[in-house]
């Protein structure tokens, strides 16, 4: 696993996905599940949460600040491209 999200830009600016190539792309995995590969062919998804104890997952297409929690159990995925 990356200790650090690559694709940031020093002015902290996301670099954007640019295509729904899966080659063009990796998440910064968090945990595990099978959620992210609903996002993979969105295009405007910037990553996904999924929630173990329910077996629900989120598309998110607007990331604000993201916050560590205790709670093992809801699991992100961040779309980033690869660098």
């Amino acid at each position: 696993m990356r200790n650090v999200v690559l694709g940031w830009s020093k002015a902290c600016r996301v670099k954007k996905v640019k295509s729904c190539d899966p080659e063009t792309f990796h998440y910064y995995r968090l945990g595990g599940s099978k959620c992210r590969g609903l996002c993979t062919g969105v295009s405007r998804c910037l990553g996904c949460f999924y929630d173990k104890s329910s077996f629900k997952c989120w598309i998110s297409y607007e990331l604000g600040t993201l916050v560590k929690v205790s709670d093992s159990k809801k699991v992100p995925y961040i779309k980033t491209p690869n660098v």
